[in-house]
């Protein structure tokens, strides 16, 4: 199954996974309603946030007809600010905005720190607040309504890392949302997973955890966006209900990542499990990724990982081998997500370009393209005619003559004096997507000097590109 998720959704559900093993003092907070008469003009969404003033620049609200669930969101752009709430079967009520662990309800604060690090309302922490919906017009799409809570979050440091007191336990900051009120908001409706006859799952998963083959009986694929980086989520839940996810955020390209290690803040490429047996949901400490195929524009994700699995704040000794991990997964296409990609084999050695570049050029009046890729002070260059973004294979050459030829040249070190270019070499474009402007191909030459000064020969193999232009 692929699902959009809300960012209030995907807030409140990461931190009751990871952070429900703290016990916390009830906290004190105010949940007195205001009048809502007046309180917020139409259209408005509005809060006293620890006793300053916060008034939305952008409102957003979604009901997810699948979970009946409504998502309430207001936005200060200039500041970074974050109000999120969400409730389950919406209508003209009062809901209680404790977040209970294991359920994507409840209310959460995002304050404009370097880290991200929600404040949220976990009965957890001993969270709480009320929202009251005075409007539900299922006719016109409209809500209104007040609220006030209670939040915590566990402080973290610079590095993401929680902050603990003389007893090792994390250190606790709370604050209090009063006298909010949004009035006359319009709604949309999520219905995307509904359909009498829904696609087949065809997205596969496979472990071992504690060397026992984790075999799911579920795996669902959902996509959502953190600040400013799309991310996608695998999870996958087996027959006596343990669950392995991996977060992987959309901007990453083929090649092999280390898992983050410690408290995410939901952009982090990272790995979760939890064997569903009165432990805490383990986190990945260490661990890699290797991606073999990702492409934001195909939808397609192929990767192998292994990690081990500890709790990351370090409360539960249990300590969880993930191996021969792989997964195999589509998703909905993003193309305005696409970080290019470029890979290929140099005499056998994976080369996995760090930057990738792409200029229009031209060369004896012929509208040329360039795509650029070093890696470590290597360089390959691809240079070819726009007439050959058309798909099909293609002949390579050693040198630009007409400007109608395909050349590729291949720099062993940064400021090479020696260009080795293809003689020959093979030059297919796959797809070119003249809307996204996305092209994706292959390539491999055999890579000369041409001047003769140098009989050194390399050969790139099996190479791939997706670039947008």
């Amino acid at each position: 199954m692929k699902k959009f998720q809300h960012l209030s959704l995907i807030l409140l559900a990461f931190i009751i996974t990871v952070f429900t093993s703290c016990d916390n003092e009830p906290l004190e907070g105010e949940f007195q309603q205001e009048d809502p008469s007046g309180a917020a003009a139409e259209g408005q969404f509005i809060a006293t946030v620890a006793g300053e003033s916060f008034v939305a620049e952008n409102t957003q609200v979604v009901f997810f007809s699948e979970r009946n669930i409504l998502s309430i969101t207001g936005t200060k752009s200039s500041t970074g600010e974050v109000i999120t709430m969400a409730i389950e079967n919406p209508s003209v009520s009062s809901f209680d905005l404790t977040q209970p662990v294991g359920f994507q309800v409840g209310a959460a604060y995002l304050d404009n720190d370097v880290v991200p690090n929600p404040y949220v309302s976990s009965g957890a922490f001993g969270g709480a607040g009320t929202l009251d919906l005075t409007v539900y017009d299922t006719d016109a799409l409209t809500v209104s309504g007040t609220f006030a809570f209670t939040a915590a979050r566990i402080q973290i440091d610079d590095m993401g890392m929680p902050v603990l007191d003389d007893s090792g336990a994390p250190v606790i900051e709370t604050i209090n949302i009063n006298g909010g009120a949004f009035n006359t908001i319009p709604y949309t409706i999520d219905n995307s997973m509904g359909g009498e006859d829904p696609a087949p799952n065809n997205d596969t998963i496979f472990a071992k955890a504690d060397a026992v083959d984790f075999i799911p009986t579920n795996v669902v694929v959902s996509q959502y966006t953190v600040g400013m980086t799309p991310m996608i989520q695998i999870m996958a839940t087996d027959s006596i209900g343990a669950s392995l996810r991996l977060d992987i955020p959309e901007t990453l390209a083929m090649g092999t990542f280390d898992l983050f290690n410690g408290i995410s803040d939901g952009s982090n490429l990272i790995g979760y499990y939890n064997p569903n047996n009165g432990t805490e949901t383990l986190s990945s400490n260490p661990g890699t990724i290797t991606i073999t195929e990702f492409s934001s524009f195909s939808g397609k994700l192929v990767a192998s990982f292994e990690f081990t699995a500890r709790d990351p704040l370090g409360q539960d000794p249990t300590v969880i081998p993930i191996t021969e991990g792989n997964l195999d997964v589509t998703f909905v296409p993003t193309p305005g997500n696409i970080t290019a990609a470029f890979e290929a084999d140099v005499d056998g050695t994976n080369f996995i370009a760090e930057t990738v570049t792409v200029e229009a050029t031209t060369f004896n009046g012929v509208s040329m393209l360039t795509i650029t890729a070093s890696m470590a002070g290597e360089t390959i260059q691809l240079d070819f005619p726009v007439a050959a973004t058309t798909e099909g294979m293609y002949g390579m050459s050693p040198a630009l003559v007409t400007g109608n030829e395909i050349v590729g040249t291949y720099l062993p070190t940064s400021g090479s004096e020696i260009s080795f270019t293809s003689d020959p070499g093979t030059f297919t474009v796959t797809t070119f997507d003249e809307v996204a402007n996305v092209l994706q191909g292959t390539f491999s030459f055999t890579a000369k000097d041409a001047s003769l000064t140098d009989s050194t020969v390399y050969e790139i193999t099996i190479g791939t590109f997706l670039v947008q232009l």
